[in-house]
């Protein structure tokens, strides 16, 4: 074999193998990206909404007017979320605003992590927001109960700190 030949035929090799090894790479990925779309569904289903579901009838009972809502954020990334306005009669606008306190749980599907956000004053001047990666079994009763009591205390508290005096 000449010279030439064999050193093209060693790096034909060498791209054929290393264009191999990144498929399998990329193979894996969607496996797990995959596995991580039906745990997160499955958590959804079986646990977030329930318990979300639970916490805007709670707050209705109580004469707050809060939703629920799954949307699609970016990167086509999932997630579900409690839109509450935190003033007992005050109605929630259609669509979202600074207003408003936010809990969402999001689906960083390439990372295969989820996002738990808790924006419980939004307004202009606050900084009371907080986000935490965790894998997926974290979205249990224990601590969605856990995370909706301490957004709802400080949703509820920042309001009367801010409220104008006289009310």
């Amino acid at each position: 074999m000449s010279i030439f030949k064999k050193v093209t035929t060693k790096i034909d090799a060498e791209i054929l193998q290393k264009q191999e090894a990144d498929k399998k790479v990329r193979e894996e990925a969607q496996v797990k990206r995959v596995k991580f779309q039906m745990e997160w569904q499955e958590a959804i289903d079986k646990v977030a909404l329930p318990l979300f579901n639970e916490f805007v009838a709670d707050a209705k009972a109580e004469g707050y007017h809060a939703a629920v809502e799954q949307i699609t954020a970016g990167n086509n990334d999932p997630a579900i979320l409690i839109r509450l306005m935190p003033e007992k009669g005050v109605p929630l606008p259609p669509t979202a605003t600074n207003q408003e306190s936010v809990f969402q749980l999001l689906a960083k599907v390439q990372e295969g992590k989820v996002v738990f956000g808790s924006y419980p004053d939004q307004r202009a001047g606050a900084s009371k927001t907080t986000k935490h990666e965790f894998g997926v079994p974290a979205i249990n009763r224990e601590v969605l109960s856990r995370n909706f009591e301490e957004f709802l205390d400080i949703a509820i508290r920042a309001r009367l700190e801010r409220a104008p005096r006289g009310h």
